[in-house]
């Protein structure tokens, strides 16, 4: 975590643990300091716009895979295309039509 101005190391701790917890999958809520902590730590984070592309990319592979490989559609059929808004965080999930259907 960065260094921010008055986070004491109680809370830094809280916090720190808490994204191990998310990170597990055991995510627990913050109360509101701590969240507005943690909203601080984000603030001051810098993440390059490429390892946000990435992370598109492989969450669309994902979901591909997923459905070809547990639901059975046709791979040739099924498409993950990235389209990367600079705006807020959000995911935007499509279906349509493709050429040579039933």
């Amino acid at each position: 975590l960065p260094d921010l101005e008055d986070a004491g190391f109680f809370a830094r701790r809280r916090v720190a643990g808490e994204l191990e917890r998310r990170a597990r999958g055991e995510a627990e809520a913050l109360d509101e300091d701590d969240q507005q902590l943690l909203d601080r730590y984000v603030e001051a984070t810098f993440v390059p716009p490429e390892r946000f592309d990435a992370l598109a990319r492989e969450r669309a592979e994902a979901a591909r895979n997923y459905l070809v490989e547990t639901q059975g559609l046709p791979a040739e059929r099924v498409q993950a295309q990235t389209e990367v808004s600079r705006g807020k965080p959000g995911v935007v999930l499509a279906f349509g039509a493709a050429e040579g259907g039933p």
